[in-house]
């Protein structure tokens, strides 16, 4: 019943749902028949959502809704069992690390340990060695750019094998998975490259990681396939607080890089006039709390509307961004900002991105640089400065943005790209309020924030 001394401070699931004093034959009988009278369309929950886009609303949702959800998720991913261990870093306050962490962990009988803090997850993942985690795309971008950071610092042959083994991996995905015809050619260089390279970086995961979940945001496609080349696959996915959350998700066997996969079991999908996303599913909240006209306005004839943007190919969902959060430029032109600032966030000389034009003639970035590249760059350039906020004004510093801007504008619809932008030495964080529990930008504040500078960047000084 106890593992080992019971001063250790570690308790069994089995001693956490007993009673801690003895009961009479009455209260048994009154807490089992309390038990009984549970319906499946009882709520379970109350979760409010993030608020990056309005106020924050209570979702209610039921028993079924999150055992459906878990019951799909582990079906459909064959990922997790009771020999896994999950490492839990998120807030159980968002509904991705409630039902995908934590009520999909015990469903399993798996063991979930929780992380100290974000800061130490490095840490605790070599102490806990972990098989499966779930998160956000802000960890993976940090990873990536972690890892390609340390490849530049290699000497040159080391650096040369890199950049091979990730050629050769991605061949390996592509034969592997995506066409699924293996090849065994491929599949011998690929493990030469897991040997020399990958397998040395999955042991900074603690050794054992086999795969991660990601949703709450969209993902960059090549950091994406760059965990799959090492050996860590990324099951991106989709969903929302008001659908408990998962509506579709990337496998092991229905795999599209930069899709958010194939729909959950009884999970059917359709797209408005508008191009929004509309859902149907067991899934689907009972409603918001004390709000009835927010619930009837969610829904539109039996489908609940997800405020997302997308498209469907051959069977795989793709999101184009959030509907409230899509840019409407003085040109009538609407632009969705989160590829845009995914593209700016994969430059090796940023961290961090915000792009703005609501009813503006063009767009305009905040950025913020990657300070180990910049301090790099002055290095080299022979630049003096006093602080960071000095350096980030000096002529040759801009000059290098707008070459990288430039090169990434080539990239772009000419309305989508970016004419004007400021360097923050700062980057976003949870603590500032720009971003949420989950990193998310909250793009109104980071504008109230910024508004003055953001604002002058429209103005003319020429003159």
């Amino acid at each position: 019943r106890f593992l080992g001394d019971q001063s250790f401070p570690v308790t069994t699931f089995y001693q956490l749902s007993e009673i801690d004093s003895p009961i009479t034959d009455d209260e048994k009988k009154e807490i089992e028949a309390g038990i009984d009278r549970i319906s499946p369309e009882d709520m379970l929950t109350l979760i409010y959502t993030s608020g990056t886009t309005g106020i924050p609303k209570g979702v209610m949702l039921s028993h079924n809704n999150i055992l459906t959800n878990t019951r799909y998720l582990t079906e459909q991913s064959k990922a997790i069992g009771k020999d896994d261990t999950l490492l839990s870093f998120l807030p159980l306050s968002h509904i991705l690390e409630r039902t995908a962490g934590y009520y999909t962990t015990i469903r399993n009988g798996a063991l979930l340990a929780f992380a100290d803090s974000i800061e130490k997850v490095p840490e605790n993942m070599s102490e806990i060695r972990p098989t499966v985690m779930v998160s956000v795309p802000r960890l993976f971008e940090k990873i990536y750019h972690r890892i390609f950071e340390n490849a530049h610092q290699m000497p040159a042959l080391k650096r040369t094998i890199f950049h091979w083994g990730v050629d050769v991996g991605k061949k390996y995905i592509a034969a592997t998975y995506l066409d699924k015809q293996p090849s065994a050619w491929v599949n011998f260089k690929y493990a030469l490259a897991d040997k020399l390279i990958f397998s040395k970086i999955r042991a900074r995961f603690g050794g054992n990681m086999k795969l991660f979940c990601s949703g709450g945001a969209p993902l960059d496609k090549t950091i994406n396939e760059f965990f799959w080349i090492l050996g860590i696959p990324i099951f991106e996915g989709y969903g929302l607080t008001e659908t408990s959350p998962a509506l579709s998700f990337n496998n092991f066997e229905h795999i599209r890089f930069g899709s958010v996969g194939v729909a959950l079991e009884q999970t059917e999908f359709k797209i408005a006039e508008d191009g929004e996303i509309l859902v149907k599913g067991p899934q689907v909240m009972l409603g918001y709390y004390h709000d009835p006209k927010a619930t009837a306005e969610a829904m539109q004839d039996g489908w609940f509307k997800t405020g997302d943007i997308g498209h469907i190919e051959d069977g795989f969902l793709f999101i184009t961004d959030r509907k409230k959060e899509l840019i409407v430029t003085a040109g009538g032109k609407n632009i969705a900002p989160q590829p845009i600032e995914n593209e700016l966030k994969m430059d090796k000389y940023v961290t961090s991105a915000y792009v703005y034009g609501d009813r503006k003639p063009y767009l305009t970035a905040l950025i913020v640089p990657n300070i180990e590249r910049l301090l790099e760059f002055a290095k080299e350039k022979h630049i003096h400065y006093y602080e960071l906020d000095d350096l980030v004004m000096h002529e040759p510093v801009q000059k290098l943005f707008e070459q990288r801007l430039a090169d990434i504008n080539n990239r772009l619809a000419p309305y989508e790209t970016i004419k004007k932008f400021i360097l923050l030495v700062h980057d976003f964080s949870i603590e500032g309020g720009e971003l949420t529990p989950t990193l998310k930008l909250r793009r109104k504040i980071i504008y109230e924030k910024y508004k003055h500078r953001i604002e002058d960047l429209y103005i003319d000084h020429s003159n």
